[in-house]
C-alpha cells in the first residue's frame, strides 16, 4: 500500500510539473500571437504610409507634367514682329503695310 501511496504522490508531482511546463509553452504561444498581431498591425501602418506617399507622389507629378507641358506649348509659340511700315496714300485713305516682318521664338509664324 505504500508502495502505491508513492506511486501516487510522484505521478501528482509529475502532474504538476507537466502542467506548469504546459503554461509557460501556453504564455510563450500567447506572447508570439501577441508579436505577430502587433507586426500585422505595423506592416499595415507601413503599407498605409506607403499608399498615401504614392499618392501624393502621383498628384505631384502629374501637376509638374502639366507645368512642363504649359511652358512647352507657351515656348512653342510662334513670335515675330515687323521692322517698320511704309505709308501708301494715292487718292484714297492712308495705309501701313509692314517692309519686312522677322520671326523669332521656335515655330515659324
Amino acid at each position: 500500500m505504500k508502495s502505491g501511496s508513492a506511486d501516487t504522490h510522484d505521478l501528482a508531482v509529475a502532474a504538476k510539473a507537466q502542467a506548469d511546463k504546459m503554461k509557460s509553452m501556453s504564455d510563450a504561444a500567447d506572447k508570439i500571437r501577441q508579436a505577430a498581431q502587433d507586426m500585422v498591425t505595423q506592416d499595415q501602418r507601413i503599407a498605409d504610409n506607403s499608399q498615401k506617399a504614392i499618392e501624393a507622389s502621383n498628384k505631384r507629378s502629374a501637376e509638374v507634367l502639366k507645368a512642363t507641358i504649359d511652358a512647352s506649348n507657351q515656348d512653342q509659340r510662334a513670335w515675330g514682329r515687323s521692322e517698320r511700315t511704309s505709308r501708301c496714300s494715292r487718292t484714297g485713305p492712308t495705309m501701313e503695310t509692314p517692309n519686312g516682318v522677322h520671326q523669332y521664338g521656335q515655330d515659324p509664324g
